[in-house]
């Protein structure tokens, strides 16, 4: 949102009023995300794509499942909890249209032992727990997971 107010111009310089922004910070204050405003209404997570320039959602918790969607750096996803290593299980939320949603989505947290490296952040914790940020060498030795070449071949290729 933005406001301005019109300034005249002296008359001898025979020129139209000119228009100056108000900086106000009640102007500027940042807006949620679609993403996030659901994701608070329902109690649940908020992550945000961190790695350039996108990221693959699975139909499983591995980097052999068929990719369904990509998103972007700084899109956010809405996460349901759960989890099976790296991998975290999506929100239809995370969808403008609920109904293109596919019935089964997961996203690749953390992808540093497949050399991709961090992909999400998380940035709203319902609990007000910490926010947790990459993953462990637990989470990588208990995921279903190839070497995750499939990952790395997808960001090569551009898809």
């Amino acid at each position: 949102m933005a406001a301005w107010t019109c300034e005249p111009m002296p008359p001898e310089t025979f020129r139209p009023a000119a228009l100056l922004p108000v900086d106000d910070p009640r102007l500027n204050a940042p807006t949620k995300s679609m993403a996030r405003r659901r994701a608070e209404e329902r109690g649940l997570a908020v992550w945000k794509v961190v790695l350039k320039p996108r990221i693959a959602i699975r139909d499983r918790p591995a980097t052999q499942g068929k990719v369904m969607d990509v998103f972007y750096t700084g899109d956010e996803l809405v996460i349901t909890g759960e989890a099976k290593g790296p991998w975290l299980r999506m929100s239809e939320m995370t969808w403008a249209d609920v109904t293109d949603a596919p019935p089964e989505a997961w996203v690749l947290r953390d992808g540093t032992a497949i050399g991709l490296g961090v992909l999400l952040e998380q940035v709203y914790d319902p609990a007000g727990k910490q926010a947790r940020r990459g993953g462990t060498a637990a989470d990588e030795d208990s995921a279903e997971d190839s070497d995750g070449s499939e990952d790395a071949e997808l960001l090569e290729q551009g898809a």
